[in-house]
């Protein structure tokens, strides 16, 4: 009887250690289960960022062509000009390209005379106005001034200092 009682023992056991294992398993098989799950998880995470850097890139490939277009596009228009000016110039006569230079030098040398001489003012300077005439050459001309207050009386004698646009920019000569 002692032995029958031994040998249910051994077999309750045994069923409570089989248990044990089964659940071992199942818990091994949860494990593996949730692994995988994790490591799918983590290459689909992987796949997308690898997607979005490649559709990044194409679209830096594709900005890059674009301006590389313009870039081409705008030689282009500049070799265009370059051959339009030198087909120009090849019909200019060589005469025509002097007198184009001589002419520029007179009138850079004209507009220093009138810098460089004294005239009288003909109608009072005020340049806040926008109002004053000077004789130059024997014409009159619209004049302002920088001085402090802006204004110059008439029959003042004046020296140009420039010219802005139309107008001649004057100062007060000093005596």
């Amino acid at each position: 009887v002692t032995e029958n009682a031994v040998i249910r023992g051994i077999r309750d056991e045994r069923r409570k250690h089989h248990t044990m294992v089964d659940a071992q398993a199942d818990a091994d098989e949860v494990l593996k289960a949730a692994r995988d799950e994790i490591l799918g998880m983590v290459i689909e995470e992987a796949k997308d960022h690898i997607d979005e850097e490649q559709e990044n890139r194409e679209e830096e490939a594709e900005e890059i062509k674009e301006e590389r277009e313009e870039q081409e596009e705008l030689l282009e228009e500049r070799k265009e000009n370059e051959e339009e000016l030198e087909d120009l110039m090849e019909d200019m006569p060589i005469d025509e390209m002097a007198d184009l230079k001589s002419t520029q030098e007179q009138i850079r040398q004209e507009v220093q005379n009138v810098v460089n001489k004294m005239h009288l003012v003909t109608e009072d300077i005020n340049t806040i106005k926008a109002a004053g005439r000077v004789e130059v050459n024997g014409q009159e001309w619209a004049a302002k001034t920088d001085e402090p207050d802006g204004r110059i009386e008439k029959d003042a004698v004046v020296v140009v200092e420039g010219i802005q646009g139309v107008k001649l920019i004057v100062r007060k000569k000093e005596d």
